[in-house]
């Protein structure tokens, strides 16, 4: 492929048009059955493909009793870009009036759900680290508190509320028991104890469209979940469940 023809694609011509235009370029006027032979085509096809052209304004006819084509000279090309320029900028200010009813009419498509799973302890410090990015700055914890305090020791916890308090993120913790331990927690939290009965065996965090499980410390693992209606669901389990947990 040659540079004009790359070009003549890039204006919007088919391969059959391309090869008519060029072909009447080089015999002037010319009977369509001459510019099918010089094209290569068939006449049927070349008599379909001048119309195109004609209504691209790149050929032109004389004479009724056989009528001859004439191919628009080169120069044409660049008035036909001007043009569309200027159709372009008519749709584009038409669009910006019909942005407003476009966007009503938008329904966002679900974002495919995604399970990602990490090993030992520094994989479950990376999904937690992963959550001090939360967009709503909002957690939802359901947890045996000893399990965590179990895995992580208490320097990695502190630095982890301390980057939580700067960030403003606040949470609501169901735990399995009260929480004893010396390390400062920030101000941004509320906590109550599971309600009677229910055992908890996984620390899960639910927040944004994404819930995080972490694993018992015997087998230390975490794995997390973005799905919207997944993260909806445990967020609708969570408030059910915080209802009937115990205030402290």
């Amino acid at each position: 492929m040659n540079f004009s023809t790359k070009i003549l694609k890039k204006l919007g011509l088919s391969n059959g048009e391309i090869a008519v235009y060029i072909a009447g370029l080089n015999l002037g006027p010319s009977l369509a059955s001459d510019i099918a032979k010089k094209a290569n085509l068939g006449r049927t096809l070349v008599y379909h493909i001048l119309e195109e052209l004609t209504d691209k304004g790149l050929v032109s006819t004389v004479g009724k009793q056989g009528r001859k084509f004439i191919m628009e000279p080169p120069h044409t090309l660049k008035k036909i870009i001007e043009r569309k320029h200027k159709e372009l900028n008519i749709v584009e200010e038409q669009l910006a009036q019909a942005a407003v009813e476009l966007e009503s009419l938008y329904t966002p498509t679900v974002k495919p759900s995604r399970i990602r799973l990490y090993e030992g302890i520094e994989g479950m410090k990376h999904v937690a680290e992963e959550m001090l990015n939360t967009q709503e700055r909002m957690l939802y914890v359901l947890a045996p508190i000893e399990h965590l305090r179990a895995m992580f020791d208490d320097v990695y916890l502190q630095y982890w509320f301390n980057e939580r308090n700067k960030r403003g993120i606040k949470s609501k913790s169901i735990w399995s028991s009260p929480d004893t331990s010396p390390v400062s927690y920030s101000d941004f939290r509320d906590v109550r104890l599971v309600p009677p009965n229910l055992t908890l065996f996984t620390a899960q965090v639910i927040y944004d469209n994404k819930v995080t499980v972490f694993s018992s410390p015997q087998t230390k693992f975490a794995f997390v979940i973005e799905s919207d209606e997944y993260a909806k669901t445990m967020k609708s389990v969570f408030q059910q469940l915080w209802l009937r947990a115990q205030k402290i």
